[in-house]
């Protein structure tokens, strides 16, 4: 799997880190932007040179403007949201958190707007045409794991006890909302399974899988303050691993026990205990909000790893 190649964060002040504007556009009017690329996506272009922006002048009552993104797909370090890892410490383990519109898969009349204040509080605009049910982007953030060290490899797992996560989000879904938020995990050196997804708020839609179960009803939760919940479905699907709860039992807030679920599916072979964790996302795949402008929101966000 080929990655974008991770920049080097420039030295920046607080307020000037967490408040960054940044679009791009493309001929033609389309908008285009992505963070990091996921397995067999066939999405990872080679970074090429931020254009040049101006920033912003500062509200009148003295605080700087959120950072907002028009931009649907580039590799350009300035077309997503930055923020350096002692600026939010609620993100343990990350050397950088980006907040992107990802849309890999665009299809016509589709938009995204994200505006971040932090990567615990940020809502992405999003218009997906009604009834289209593939997924068209992965609205997120990727707190990025890799050591912040040429050639920035991935970090081992096993340098990892605890990792949990806590969050707060809304799709403020209609009827005709077909999304879900997920975690997205990428690995190096994991033997079949390189990326790792936990569902946990679906609507109209069950996930990516198109195999049977590998587990049901397994129980996660009980320690590090994640509650216990019996009812996490596996699906393995080639190098993808789905976590998720059923539809009935979606959960908007809440916290998840991630290492146990990595854990699990390398004590049942799926993953190599040399696994190497680089990238940390959290957001929606987002098929379809019926034709309409939905906000994805974020309210916290939280990563404990020690």
């Amino acid at each position: 799997m080929n990655r974008i190649p991770v920049p080097a964060v420039a030295a920046v002040t607080a307020a000037a880190a967490l408040m960054l504007t940044a679009a791009l556009t493309i001929p033609g009017g389309a908008a285009s932007a992505a963070m990091s690329c996921k397995p067999g996506h066939g999405h990872c272009p080679s970074p090429s040179p931020s254009p040049t922006g101006t920033s912003p002048s500062p509200s009148p009552t003295g605080t700087s403007p959120p950072c907002i993104v028009t931009a649907t797909f580039s590799s350009n370090p300035g077309d997503q949201c930055t923020f350096p890892a002692d600026q939010y410490p609620q993100i343990q383990g990350a050397s950088v958190t980006r907040l992107g519109n990802d849309m890999w898969n665009p299809v016509p009349g589709a938009s995204l707007m994200l505006t971040a204040h932090s990567p615990g509080d940020w809502t992405d605009s999003v218009n997906m045409p009604a009834g289209n049910s593939a997924v068209v982007a992965y609205p997120s953030l990727d707190a990025d794991f890799h050591v912040p060290v040429d050639p920035w490899p991935s970090r081992p797992l096993s340098d990892f006890t605890v990792i949990t996560s806590s969050f707060s989000e809304t799709m403020n879904a209609t009827p005709d909302t077909i999304a879900s938020a997920a975690y997205d995990l990428l690995f190096d050196n994991s033997g079949t399974v390189n990326e790792v997804m936990i569902h946990h708020d679906l609507s109209n839609r069950g996930g990516d899988c198109s195999v049977p179960w590998a587990a049901q009803n397994v129980t996660f939760g009980g320690s590090n303050g994640v509650p216990v919940r019996s009812d996490w479905n596996l699906c393995v699907d080639g190098t993808s691993a789905f976590w998720q709860v059923p539809r009935a039992d979606s959960f908007s807030t809440g916290s998840v026990d991630v290492m146990a679920m990595l854990q699990y599916l390398i004590s049942h072979g799926y993953m190599a205990a040399t696994a190497q964790i680089g990238d940390f996302g959290y957001g929606w795949e987002v098929c379809s909000t019926g034709g309409v402008n939905e906000d994805f929101r974020v309210s916290s966000f939280s990563i404990t790893a020690r």
